[in-house]
């Protein structure tokens, strides 16, 4: 199979659709080598916060059997996020891995726990197995998300740097400050 070139679906929550038959796993396996189009980067960076997201590429491997699948794949990104203390651009290039569990009789709802708990730290509850296909494009657009830094911070941002307007200037609890102070005057 070969990447999609067309524009970001509009109703698609992450902007990056990339789907995966039920029907082609008949076979056993289904391959996908993707790179988003522009249109997809700046729809993932708009819904990341992003500055911009100048590369998302890599590659999927779905694997099924009646009523069970298991997606592998492994991707790379280029991204760029403001600075949280100068709001300057602070450039990352990330890659990940991923693999899921898809089954049929996967219950979201007996995720839910009841009584005691055991977790199993090694690995996640399958997904519910989709009828007709599986998005591979929201499950790899989830995780970059997930591995985005939240709090993005340039080396050389000073760590007084005041973002908002100059260090002379008050901060927002100036007029309060100044109220107490006539509050305690005035007794």
């Amino acid at each position: 199979m070969t990447d999609k070139d067309t524009e970001a679906p509009a109703g698609d929550d992450w902007g990056f659709e990339r789907l995966a038959p039920i029907e082609a796993l008949a076979d056993g396996e289904w391959r996908l080598e993707f790179t988003a189009s522009e249109a997809e980067r700046r729809a993932l960076a708009d819904r990341l916060g992003l500055v911009r997201l100048d590369a998302f590429s890599g590659s999927a491997r779905l694997i099924g059997a009646p009523g069970a699948a298991v997606l592998s794949g492994a991707w790379r990104a280029t991204l760029t996020q403001s600075c949280v203390v100068s709001l300057e651009d602070v450039d990352a290039s990330l890659s990940g891995d991923l693999s899921i569990a898809f089954a049929a009789d996967a219950d979201p709802e007996a995720a839910e726990p009841s009584g005691d708990i055991e977790v199993d730290l090694e690995s996640d509850p399958p997904e519910p197995m989709p009828e007709d296909a599986i998005d591979i494009g929201a499950f790899f657009a989830e995780d970059l998300a997930l591995s985005i830094n939240p709090y993005p911070r340039r080396p050389d941002a000073a760590a007084s740097a005041n973002p908002v307007g100059d260090a002379g200037e008050p901060g927002p609890f100036a007029a309060l400050a100044k109220l107490r102070g006539e509050g305690a005057a005035a007794e």
